[in-house]
């Protein structure tokens, strides 16, 4: 099959913590992240 398609949208999803940690040590690290994000709407399905 094939697949016809068209791309609507670039963005970025939620932000996300992500955080680093030693316990008894002192140390910590926080670092965010957003994932990229691509919408896609379809717009015809062939049949081979």
């Amino acid at each position: 099959a094939k697949v016809e398609a068209e791309i609507v949208a670039h963005e970025k999803g939620d932000k996300i913590l992500v955080v680093k940690k030693r316990r008894r040590k002192g140390y910590k690290r926080t670092k965010g992240h957003r994932q990229a994000l691509t919408t896609v709407k379809v717009t015809g399905i062939h049949a081979a």
